[in-house]
């Protein structure tokens, strides 16, 4: 056995496989250990317009400067108008289940019947963020340096959400019950 373990190509073979192993259970273990508590309302919009420049939160509830409903009705002459009813018309909000790990779509309606805290960190400290893809390096791990995507993260660790990354998504808040 000692004989095995001492041979050039075990050595050359075996450690780099048992290195790349141990990092990638590394990485599944703290993804496996992010459990928040907490889910969260966001909206998605395919207008390349800022949702925040159409809806906030405000005493706990969704409030926007044009109702989404009435957006189809409104008309305006200067261009930040004509992007605000423009946005308010695409935006489609999602409520992501942290214990499912799913998001299901809602209406406005629905959306400002929500208890909500908007500050970007919830009660049991998980936040929501926008990140970066890295890798380490060639030709071990990829890098695709030009992806962003969403994160849920508290310290250290970090889970990827499953959100669609074409179009524009945006936190709102965390949905407080």
């Amino acid at each position: 056995m000692t004989r095995i373990l001492s041979h050039p190509v075990t050595l050359i073979v075996g450690v780099p496989l048992i290195f790349i192993a141990l990092v990638s259970s590394i990485g599944l273990v703290s993804t496996a250990m992010v459990n928040p508590q907490y889910g969260f309302l966001y909206a998605v919009n395919d207008r390349m317009t800022n949702v925040r420049e159409n809806f906030y939160v405000e005493d706990g509830a969704l409030k926007a400067h044009i109702d989404p409903e009435l957006a189809e009705d409104a008309d305006a002459d200067d261009i930040i108008g004509k992007r605000r009813i423009s946005g308010a018309r695409s935006t489609r909000f999602y409520v992501y289940d942290t214990e499912a790990w799913t998001s299901r779509p809602i209406s406005y309606a629905e959306a400002q019947m929500l208890t909500l805290d908007a500050s970007r960190t919830a009660p049991d400290g998980y936040s929501v963020e926008r990140s970066r893809s890295s890798g380490m390096f060639f030709p071990f791990f990829w890098n695709d340096s030009s992806r962003s995507e969403s994160v849920i993260s508290k310290g250290s660790l970090s889970r990827r959400l499953p959100l669609d990354e074409y179009y524009q998504d945006s936190f709102i808040g965390w949905i407080i019950e």
